[in-house]
């Protein structure tokens, strides 16, 4: 519902449940029981029952969140009883009346009827709020239906029969809620501003009235909701304080302790494996969102694949934790050209998923927002400092059998995927969401996929990317490149791993997760700088380089990037291969002499947009 919490205040319940919060206001209760600080000593079970006596005054002393202490006008009380006749006679109203199209209007003359000499101040009450409580609970239950959206599916043919296109058109806006595989998926959100969807659900439970209930809605109350709670009751019956401002959703807090990370995992991978997911999956594939999506019967299926394939991804990534410092030198790296092609031992595990201490910013327009493409995604663009997490693993094209799709900006429309030769890495984008606390019912994912890219071996990244999903890629691969550089040259990182309890490793496996849960954090070798080891040169280069010139100066060696010749006699005769490696910022020059400090003036032109 929205701006009603779903929690209310923090209230003790129990003896084990008493804040220090709360314990200056339940002193007074706690004195009518007899305890007071210093008295004499009582029996554990005699002092649980009086401060869960003290504990139950002190809340039934407290007003719900936001709700006034008046009572409801009588119109407006709540009764589920009354409220479900109302809405299966509007039902059946639709059933008989077979060709008639609903609307706003209908529905107020409807409930005029049923309700005759209602308050005008209660009208919004009846015609809005407490009908699209219910039909809510009503769409999404036969929505939870086996098979999967086949009552949504009988329920729009019934529709567009009877009462034509236009009303089927109506209601395929708004029959995502019950499991349609061809609707896009709706919101669903508790606003007397957006009723626009009470006539569309109306018809929707006629058309599954007509086709599965027998003409007879009486069968909804088995998708009756159980009771509301206080805040959402006062709600219902039109008692919330003008006056009140809800609390903020708590704000994003970045970055977790790395050791949580398993607990993120398995948070995503929970959310993953929900029914409400797969359908949102779905509806976002149908729409574009997504840019690569299998090509499945319907859009419930497609969604289930999706979030499968993610989750299994999940469920064998090994964890990566990136510190600041390392991210910004990975932003760096990426935004050079590396020249040498992408190969599979320059990935340092088949799955993973790397989390950025601070978040990266992609600044590049989003694929919705490139000159020569049209606006019609929905998707919000990923903001400035905003990719905190990347997915990988491997990628498999002939699964499943009919391959797969990718959207088509230019046309809107859906095209078959065609994918080249070599190993594939399906990545998913993330960045961070806050429970708004809206919903108790639906998970909530500690992390949202922003977008997905697929790499392929054999890629040479040698000019700007040109979107946002292909900017975050080249990130991840710098940070392969910084991992890995170990195998080919020089390390630049250290891995320091925080092993996961076995008990809760233990409890992962339960739950499918195959990865051991060991969190590698991942940092820039010699940050903050050691003293000088004792292989350096007497001169002030670094180990292993040689140079004959004597310099009178020192100075900064920018870090860069360099295509090293894994097989210098082999060069001329083309017969080397070359890795990418970091050449991290140093000092150069003899130690003592005076150092050369040097601005750096970066010219920065207006790029023109393509037409």
């Amino acid at each position: 519902m929205k701006g009603m919490g779903r929690n209310g205040p923090s209230r003790p319940s129990s003896a084990g449940s008493v804040s220090k919060e709360v314990l200056a206001e339940l002193m007074p209760y706690l004195e009518q029981e007899g305890i007071v600080a210093g008295g004499p000593p009582a029996p554990m079970q005699q002092l649980q029952e009086a401060v869960n006596r003290a504990a139950a005054r002190y809340n039934a002393s407290l007003p719900p969140i936001g709700v006034t202490s008046q009572r409801p006008h009588p119109d407006a009380a709540f009764s589920l009883d009354r409220l479900a006749s109302m809405c299966i006679a509007m039902v059946d109203a639709l059933v008989e009346d077979s060709g008639r199209t609903a609307d706003r209007a209908w529905v107020d003359e409807q409930v005029a009827r049923l309700r005759p000499g209602i308050a005008d101040s209660v009208v919004e009450v009846l015609t809005k709020r407490q009908p699209m409580w219910l039909l809510t609970n009503w769409v999404l239950g036969i929505g939870s239906l086996t098979p999967a959206g086949a009552v949504a599916l009988k329920a729009v043919e019934w529709v567009e029969r009877h009462a034509g296109e236009a009303a089927a058109d109506l209601v395929m806006e708004y029959a995502g809620a019950a499991g349609h595989p061809d609707a896009p998926a709706g919101s669903l959100i508790l606003d007397q501003d957006r009723t626009e969807h009470i006539p569309a659900w109306l018809m929707l439970l006629a058309g599954a009235t007509a086709s599965r209930g027998e003409e007879n809605a009486q069968w909804l109350r088995r998708f009756d909701p159980v009771a509301p709670d206080p805040n959402t009751l006062a709600w219902l019956e039109d008692r919330v304080d003008p006056n009140w401002t809800p609390p903020a959703p708590p704000a994003p807090t970045w970055p977790p302790d790395p050791k949580l990370l398993p607990e993120i995992r398995r948070k995503q991978i929970t959310y993953l494996t929900h029914p409400d997911t797969h359908h949102l999956i779905g509806g976002f594939a149908h729409q574009g969102v997504i840019s690569f999506s299998p090509a499945t019967p319907n859009w419930i299926q497609t969604g289930r694949l999706l979030c499968d394939q993610e989750a299994d991804r999940l469920a064998k990534a090994r964890l990566y934790f990136v510190d600041s410092d390392m991210g910004h030198v990975a932003a760096r790296k990426a935004a050079r050209a590396r020249s040498t092609p992408l190969t599979t031992h320059r990935v340092p595990s088949p799955n993973g998923l790397l989390v950025f201490a601070e978040p990266i910013t992609l600044s590049l327009p989003s694929t919705s927002e490139r000159p020569g493409t049209a606006s019609r995604r929905p998707q919000t663009p990923i903001s400035t400092a905003d990719l905190v997490a990347i997915s990988w693993g491997r990628f498999d094209p002939s699964t499943p059998a009919s391959g797969w799709r990718r959207f088509d900006e230019d046309d809107q429309t859906h095209l078959p995927a065609r994918f080249g030769s070599g190993e594939h890495w399906w990545l998913t984008l993330y960045h961070q969401v806050a429970d708004d606390g809206l919903w108790a019912d639906t998970p909530v994912p500690p992390l949202e996929a922003s977008a997905e890219h697929i790499l392929t071996t054999g890629l040479v990244f040698d000019a700007p990317p040109q979107d946002q999903a292909e900017h975050g890629a080249r990130i991840l691969v710098a940070c392969w490149d910084l991992i890995t550089q170990e195998y080919v040259g020089k390390p630049v990182t250290q891995t320091q791993p925080l092993p996961r309890k076995p008990t809760k490793v233990r409890a992962d496996r339960r739950r499918g997760i195959t990865d051991n849960g060991t969190v590698h954090l991942v940092t820039i070798l010699g940050r903050p700088a050691p003293p000088a080891p004792a292989g350096k040169d007497a001169d002030g280069e670094r180990p292993g380089q040689q140079s004959s010139v004597q310099y009178r100066h020192r100075w900064t060696v920018q870090e860069h990037s360099r295509s090293h010749c894994m097989n210098p006699r082999g060069h001329t005769d083309g017969d080397c291969v070359h890795e990418d490696i970091t050449i991290m910022d140093f000092i150069k020059g003899p130690a003592g002499a005076p150092l050369l400090r040097r601005d750096i003036v970066h010219l920065l032109r207006k790029r023109e947009r393509q037409q």
